[in-house]
């Protein structure tokens, strides 16, 4: 009786086995499947809607230059069209990289991280109020250091445009410096602002999704998400220091 019982428990544990299998092989089939999807996804957000975006700007941009002596509140109404755009650009740019860092393997290179804090500088120019903030960095010339160029950028890129979008109007002066340290296996960036500043009881939530700690904040509340993921995909860490 033993042997039978232990034979029919041994069918019944098999029975499972091979059901979980069958389940665990849907589900994967499943995933890949998704997977398909999010990459048409992310191909439709970067080719089928800002493609039509950047056209709509490009007539408004044309209907200003044919109506140069229309009346103001016209202009304003277009500045309002452009600013809205450019919001809406932003958000797609932002579900791209997110996109782009969740799925996508690293891709190690030689970097000059001084020449990529430069060209954010250069590529933050055309910001409101961008000229107005003192910008310069302290970071060694020639210096190999190896990591991911794309991901490195999405983070210098997010940190210098927080910045300059929250500068304080009521000072006088505005700077932004960026220092870098580099040893065989590391780079510690930092970047020191004389901005507005961050409350002290938002500092623990200011790298959730959506999460926005100033009415200033015109943005989805993706830019500091995305980069302390993207700064966890390099196995790095990040950390704030920050009053108002």
């Amino acid at each position: 009786p033993s042997a039978i019982h232990n034979a029919l428990k041994q069918r019944h544990h098999e029975v499972k086995r091979k059901k979980a299998e069958r389940t665990l092989r849907k589900q994967n089939e499943e995933l890949i499947k998704i997977n398909k999807e999010l990459d048409s996804f992310v191909y439709s957000v970067s080719h089928n809607l800002r493609a039509p975006l950047m056209s709509v700007l490009g007539l408004i941009n044309l209907v200003q230059l044919e109506n140069r002596n229309a009346d103001q509140s016209l202009h304003d109404y277009f500045e309002m069209m452009q600013q809205s755009i450019h919001k809406l650009d932003d958000t797609l740019k932002e579900i791209l990289d997110y996109s782009r860092n969740a799925r996508s393997a690293l891709t190690i290179s030689e970097v000059d991280v001084r020449k990529m804090v430069l060209e954010s500088f250069e590529k933050m120019k055309y910001m409101e109020s961008s000229d107005d903030i003192e910008k310069a960095d302290r970071i060694e010339e020639g210096v190999a250091f190896y990591t991911d160029p794309y991901r490195l950028a999405v983070i210098i890129n997010n940190l210098v445009s927080n910045a300059i979008k929250y500068r304080d109007v009521h000072k006088d002066d505005h700077e932004l410096i960026v220092e870098a340290m580099f040893s065989d296996t590391d780079l510690v960036l930092s970047f020191h602002d004389n901005g507005i500043g961050i409350s002290s009881e938002y500092l623990p939530r200011i790298f959730e999704m959506f999460f926005r700690a100033t009415e200033r904040s015109e943005g989805a509340g993706l830019g500091l998400y995305i980069v302390k993921e993207t700064v966890d995909k390099l196995h790095g860490t990040i950390t704030v220091t920050s009053a108002v």
